[in-house]
């Protein structure tokens, strides 16, 4: 299993926090950790393998990773996600003597920033 956590951007109320983590989404700049979930076993060894099945995100760009994609965590950095899409990540476990593997995916949706908009009146003067 895969859970998302949320770390909202300072000067963000903890209650919009909460609500992200049970509605998947987050803002553009809050920091996001996926989370596998694994059996703790200390006879037993794990490797983690990350992908991103929508859009195109870069593993390789350091700046927007807190954590590398080899571990149990994925820790993506504040504005590394673009805003108004959705994001489904995808973590393989492999149990290294067995060679057994699971896969389990989590999607979410970054909000979008606020856009201008238009306003009008019917009738435009008068009462």
């Amino acid at each position: 299993q895969v859970s998302m956590r949320v770390f909202p951007a300072p000067g963000t109320r903890r209650e919009q926090a909460r609500l992200a983590e049970i509605e998947l989404r987050a803002n553009p700049d809050d920091k996001i950790s996926l989370v596998s979930n694994t059996p703790r076993d200390e006879r037993r060894s794990y490797s983690f393998a990350w992908r991103c099945l929508t859009n195109n995100f870069d593993f390789n760009d350091r700046s927007k990773l807190r954590a590398g994609s080899q571990g149990s965590s994925l820790v993506i950095s504040p504005n590394s996600l673009q805003g108004g899409v959705g994001y489904t990540f995808e973590a393989t476990i492999t149990e290294l003597s067995t060679g057994y593997s699971s896969t389990n995916e989590i999607s979410f949706t970054v909000n979008a920033p606020p856009s201008l908009g238009s306003c009008y009146s019917s009738p435009s003067f008068g009462l």
